[in-house]
């Protein structure tokens, strides 16, 4: 179970799973930059970008870190 802080109003008890074969097989959808190049680009511009406020009540590390032993285990 995830820490409060984290917990969003949404039911979660059904698996999702995204898949694009039919869109690329349809379409012929490709991506037009390379996966490791999008990831750099994302970096950098979060990088450059970070929030002019962080509302420090959206962190509990010690409950996140709570929560992965239990999972870990």
């Amino acid at each position: 179970m995830l820490p409060e802080h984290l917990t969003l109003p949404y039911d979660w008890t059904h698996h999702l799973a995204a898949d694009t074969n039919r869109i690329r097989k349809d379409l012929a959808y490709q991506e037009t930059v390379p996966v490791e190049e999008a990831l750099r680009r994302t970096v950098a511009w979060e990088r450059a970008h970070p929030p002019k406020q962080i509302d420090s009540s959206r962190f509990d590390y010690a409950a996140e870190d709570s929560v992965y032993a239990k999972n870990a285990a």
